[in-house]
Protein backbone atom coordinates (compact mmCIF):
# COMPACT_ATOMS: atom_id res chain seq x y z
CA UNK A 1 0.00 0.00 0.00
CA UNK A 2 3.04 2.30 0.27
CA UNK A 3 4.07 1.82 -3.36
CA UNK A 4 2.87 4.28 -6.00
CA UNK A 5 0.27 3.13 -8.55
CA UNK A 6 2.59 3.83 -11.48
CA UNK A 7 4.85 1.09 -10.09
CA UNK A 8 2.15 -1.48 -9.32
CA UNK A 9 0.01 -0.79 -12.40
CA UNK A 10 -3.04 -1.51 -10.27
CA UNK A 11 -1.82 -4.83 -8.90
CA UNK A 12 -1.60 -5.55 -5.18
CA UNK A 13 1.88 -7.07 -5.45
CA UNK A 14 5.18 -6.30 -7.17
CA UNK A 15 8.04 -8.49 -8.32
CA UNK A 16 11.51 -7.85 -6.94
CA UNK A 17 14.54 -9.18 -8.77
CA UNK A 18 18.05 -9.56 -7.49
CA UNK A 19 20.40 -9.77 -10.47
CA UNK A 20 23.46 -11.99 -10.52
CA UNK A 21 25.40 -9.54 -12.68
CA UNK A 22 28.27 -7.46 -11.30
CA UNK A 23 27.75 -4.61 -13.77
CA UNK A 24 24.05 -4.21 -12.95
CA UNK A 25 24.71 -4.55 -9.21
CA UNK A 26 27.37 -1.83 -9.54
CA UNK A 27 24.90 0.41 -11.38
CA UNK A 28 22.26 -0.09 -8.66
CA UNK A 29 24.87 0.69 -6.01
CA UNK A 30 25.98 3.86 -7.82
CA UNK A 31 22.38 5.03 -8.21
CA UNK A 32 21.68 4.34 -4.56
CA UNK A 33 18.21 3.01 -5.31
CA UNK A 34 16.45 0.14 -7.11
CA UNK A 35 15.92 0.24 -10.86
CA UNK A 36 12.37 -0.23 -12.14
CA UNK A 37 12.43 -2.55 -15.16
CA UNK A 38 10.03 -4.61 -17.18
CA UNK A 39 10.32 -8.32 -17.79
CA UNK A 40 12.23 -9.22 -20.90
CA UNK A 41 9.09 -10.48 -22.62
CA UNK A 42 5.43 -9.69 -23.11
CA UNK A 43 3.26 -11.25 -20.37
CA UNK A 44 1.93 -14.61 -21.49
CA UNK A 45 4.59 -15.06 -24.16
CA UNK A 46 7.69 -17.24 -23.89
CA UNK A 47 10.90 -16.15 -22.20
CA UNK A 48 13.46 -14.24 -24.22
CA UNK A 49 17.05 -15.22 -23.46
CA UNK A 50 18.98 -13.39 -26.20
CA UNK A 51 19.28 -9.60 -26.01
CA UNK A 52 18.56 -9.24 -29.75
CA UNK A 53 15.20 -10.99 -29.25
CA UNK A 54 14.41 -8.69 -26.31
CA UNK A 55 15.32 -5.66 -28.43
CA UNK A 56 13.10 -6.82 -31.30
CA UNK A 57 10.18 -7.49 -28.93
CA UNK A 58 10.51 -4.33 -26.84
CA UNK A 59 11.71 -1.81 -29.44
CA UNK A 60 9.96 1.50 -28.83
CA UNK A 61 8.53 0.31 -25.49
CA UNK A 62 11.60 0.66 -23.27
CA UNK A 63 14.27 3.31 -22.75
CA UNK A 64 17.30 1.05 -22.68
CA UNK A 65 18.67 -2.46 -22.82
CA UNK A 66 21.80 -4.23 -21.60
CA UNK A 67 23.27 -5.94 -24.65
CA UNK A 68 24.02 -9.25 -22.96
CA UNK A 69 22.30 -12.62 -23.25
CA UNK A 70 20.76 -14.42 -20.28
CA UNK A 71 23.24 -16.68 -18.56
CA UNK A 72 20.84 -19.59 -18.21
CA UNK A 73 18.51 -21.53 -20.44
CA UNK A 74 15.49 -20.96 -18.21
CA UNK A 75 13.76 -17.84 -16.97
CA UNK A 76 14.03 -17.01 -13.27
CA UNK A 77 12.11 -18.86 -10.62
CA UNK A 78 9.26 -16.68 -9.34
CA UNK A 79 7.80 -17.16 -5.88
CA UNK A 80 4.84 -15.49 -4.21
CA UNK A 81 5.42 -14.77 -0.52
CA UNK A 82 2.19 -12.87 0.22
CA UNK A 83 0.61 -15.85 2.00
CA UNK A 84 3.20 -18.53 2.63
CA UNK A 85 5.49 -19.57 -0.21
CA UNK A 86 4.12 -20.54 -3.60
CA UNK A 87 6.12 -21.16 -6.79
CA UNK A 88 4.55 -19.18 -9.65
CA UNK A 89 7.17 -20.12 -12.24
CA UNK A 90 9.75 -22.86 -11.89
CA UNK A 91 13.16 -21.74 -13.05
CA UNK A 92 16.68 -22.93 -12.32
CA UNK A 93 16.29 -22.51 -8.54
CA UNK A 94 14.09 -25.21 -7.00
CA UNK A 95 11.70 -24.89 -4.08
CA UNK A 96 14.06 -26.95 -1.87
CA UNK A 97 16.85 -24.43 -2.41
CA UNK A 98 14.49 -21.55 -1.69
CA UNK A 99 13.24 -23.16 1.51
CA UNK A 100 16.80 -23.81 2.65
CA UNK A 101 17.60 -20.07 2.41
CA UNK A 102 14.36 -18.97 4.07
CA UNK A 103 14.69 -21.24 7.10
Amino acid sequence: ENIEDYVTQGFKTIGIRMPKDEWILSLIHQLGQPIMVTSANISGNGSLLRWEDVYDCMQGKIDGIVCEDARGEKASTIIDVTDGIKVLRQGPIGIDEIMEVIR
